[in-house]
């Protein structure tokens, strides 16, 4: 069902032009929704949910390549500290990544 979902949107998009960071963004929201709160331009945090890919694996390794993408140190251990807490449904990772790649 949730692929029929994002194959509709996605034609959706591509007729409208909506940006696909914007179906990024709502789709990795189910399986990381603290995230939104913390990156808020839809670009960068594309950017960001590409490199975490499953929030469950984001090490103390990852970070240095996350500050990177973001500039800035208080977000990034705020993203990982998020992660480690998070909410999020891990059952709709293998969607979330299909978009990203």
């Amino acid at each position: 069902m949730h692929s029929l979902c994002f194959l509709f949107a996605l034609l959706l998009s591509a007729l409208s032009y909506e940006p696909l960071p914007l179906l990024c963004s709502e789709w990795y929201s189910y399986h990381f929704p603290e995230l939104v709160k913390i990156v808020a331009d839809n670009y960068t945090y594309a950017r960001v949910a590409q490199y975490i890919g499953n929030r469950k694996q984001l090490t103390e390794d990852k970070l240095e390549g996350l500050e990177k993408i973001l500039l800035d140190s208080e977000k990034t251990r705020a993203i990982y500290d998020a992660a480690r807490s998070s909410m999020g449904n891990a059952a709709v990772c293998a969607i979330c990544l299909y978009i990203l790649w």
